[in-house]
């Protein structure tokens, strides 16, 4: 089951590493925990990081189709003509409209939360053989499962949804826009420690930024992708774990001789992970402070 998954798998994880987006660094961080799980042969684990990086996929084709199906909106809201409607791209878009409430459901646990996994899961089999109607009727009966955990209301201290995700919006732009600039320059001094025996540096001469902030990051990004899809409860639940990590990686960054080392290293390469980060994490937290 494991080899399958992993075979199942690669090629789109390979895909999404190649177009550099914003999951690139969690999709690396994770197949190098399955790579290592599959040494130990710990298959449990191993089985357990590839559910997540299929949720990471199933996520990507979601956006993906819902995409091509705004453009198709669009191209005939202008009078252009249409192509013919593709039954595939129209459950994929339907199944990434559902997946917000879907994961607000499983996260709340609730007594149907095991039959909505499976109901979505048989949908996607079937929509792969081409058995687009058998998929439409099960997603139907996860659209009525899933709508009481999926509704839109009022967040805590006055703010709306609409607001939240809007300042939300602006808080992960901004933190993923600080990541790929502490990336760009961690390559730099990658480059100039090349054959360089330093002791402080080692850490990030091997593996980069994640040798230096450890697994902070990728645990915030798992956390951000949940707030992206919860609602109601749930969003309160992962917006107060989201902002926990964010409050933890801020204190790592401030105390950690690492980044520290790393900030004033020696090579005459820029590097401002504190100056660049912290701003950041502190902007997460201001976002998630009314829905926390």
């Amino acid at each position: 089951m494991y080899e399958q998954t992993k075979r199942e798998l690669y090629p789109r994880l390979s895909a999404l590493v190649r177009e550099a987006g914003a999951d690139r660094d969690l999709v690396l961080n994770l197949m190098g925990k399955a790579g290592k799980a599959e040494k130990t042969a710990d298959w449990a684990a191993g089985l357990e990081i590839y559910d997540q990086l299929t949720e990471i996929v199933e996520r990507q084709r979601g956006q993906a189709a819902t995409a091509t199906a705004t453009a198709t909106t669009a191209a005939a809201a202008d009078g252009k003509a249409a192509t013919p409607a593709d039954p595939g791209a129209a459950f994929n878009a339907r199944l990434a409209a559902l997946m917000p409430a879907i994961k607000a459901a499983i996260v709340a646990a609730g007594p149907s939360a095991q039959d909505i996994k499976l109901k979505v899961s048989e949908a996607g089999m079937l929509a792969r053989k081409k058995e687009f109607v058998a998929a439409g009727t099960l997603l139907d009966q996860v659209d009525k499962m899933v709508k009481p955990a999926g509704a839109t209301k009022p967040q805590a201290g006055g703010l709306d949804d609409v607001d939240f995700r809007k300042r939300w919006s602006r808080a992960a732009d901004g933190w993923r826009q600080a990541v790929d600039t502490v990336n760009a320059q961690v390559e730099k001094l990658q480059s100039a420690l090349r054959g360089i025996d330093d002791a402080e540096l080692k850490d990030i001469a091997e593996f980069g930024l994640p040798g230096v902030t450890g697994n902070h990051r990728s645990r915030l990004m798992a956390a951000m992708m949940d707030i992206d899809a919860a609602q109601g409860e749930a969003l309160s639940k992962a917006a107060g774990r989201a902002a926990r990590l964010a409050q933890g990686f801020e204190g790592y960054l401030a105390s950690s001789e690492a980044v520290e080392a790393t900030d004033t290293n020696p090579f005459g390469v820029h590097v401002s992970i504190r100056a660049s980060l912290g701003p950041a994490l502190a902007a997460i937290q201001q976002a998630l402070a009314p829905v926390a």
